[in-house]
């Protein structure tokens, strides 16, 4: 036979189970804000891109025209400018779509690692994959030299500019942000902080094309100081985002703590028989009851009048 425990011990603070507590409107504005940062950031690095895949191309036209002149190619490796332009032009028609796919490939298990781990976990690694990229970018502007394009059709590595469009392609931080969003807003919301989320991205792209404009026209040579400010930049345009505060794990799954242990309580007296109740009528036996009562009273008001004539009768 059992023995019942005759004291109480309280239950630790891991078997109380935490019970989900509704997000606060601060908790989605905060990162409404950290996407529109993040995506002003992203905007005007990848705005960089093109311009420096043009200073890259190489060719035996010798540089004519000066710096900030009209004419002046692009490129301190090539003098041609509609070489430099169709060169870089194919190179970087050559190089998204290998980000692309990877980007439709990777990103489903990106997703599904959001769901079964924390979401800030998953686009701190993805955050980190872009600082990678970003590196190899650093490395292909510190690389370029006049000795290596002599040879080359560009003046920098092609591999270091391949290395750039895996990772970037790898590092997705979509799919993860949505899913944040959609734990930080209320349920009956979504619809709306999904809508600003799409507001927060085309505003900071538009911001982020006003700024690459403004690179476009400095018409760098030396993109190496400007990719390197960039991978500095990362962690204080990221730090928004990563300082998120994230619901539980155990509340997103909807896990259930087991209930903690209470004291004994003394044996339950024996209660009498009750009545048992009714079950609950539906509302079709409703309606056929009230039909047949109905019924019933239309019957007695004949019988009372029939009655009542037999009495006038006498």
């Amino acid at each position: 036979m059992q023995e019942i425990p005759t004291e109480y011990t309280p239950p630790s603070p891991a078997e109380i189970p935490t019970e989900h507590t509704p997000p606060s409107p601060a908790a989605y504005r905060s990162l409404l804000f950290a996407v529109f940062f993040y995506g002003l950031y992203v905007n005007i690095v990848n705005s960089m891109h093109s311009p420096f895949l043009r200073a890259l191309v190489s060719c035996d036209a010798p540089v004519a025209a000066p710096h900030f002149a009209d004419d002046w190619s692009g490129s301190a490796f090539c003098g041609d400018k509609s070489e430099v332009i169709t060169q870089a032009q194919r190179l970087g028609s050559s190089l998204a779509p290998l980000a692309t796919a990877l980007h439709m490939v990777t990103g489903p298990f990106l997703a599904a690692a959001a769901d079964r781990h924390s979401r800030i976990a998953v686009i701190a690694i993805g955050l980190i994959i872009e600082g990678i990229s970003l590196a190899c970018l650093a490395l292909a502007a510190s690389a370029a030299s006049r000795e290596y394009a002599a040879s080359h059709a560009l003046a920098a590595p092609l591999w270091l500019l391949i290395a750039r469009a895996v990772f970037n392609g790898v590092s997705s931080t979509g799919a993860p942000v949505n899913a944040l969003a959609a734990d930080l807003a209320p349920k009956h919301e979504h619809a709306r902080v999904y809508l600003a989320i799409a507001v927060a991205h085309g505003s900071a792209g538009l911001l982020g094309a006003l700024g690459g404009i403004a690179i476009l026209r400095l018409e760098l040579e030396d993109y190496g100081p400007a990719w390197q400010a960039a991978l500095l930049a990362l962690p204080l345009a990221a730090s928004p985002l990563l300082l998120v505060r994230e619901p539980p794990l155990r509340s997103r799954r909807g896990a259930s703590s087991p209930p903690p242990s209470s004291p004994p309580s003394a044996p339950a007296e024996p209660v009498a028989p009750t009545r048992p109740v009714a079950p609950t009528r539906s509302l079709r036996q409703l309606i056929e009851q009230m039909v047949l009562a109905r019924r019933e009273m239309k019957r007695r008001e004949r019988w009372m009048k029939r009655r009542r004539r037999g009495r006038e009768s006498t």
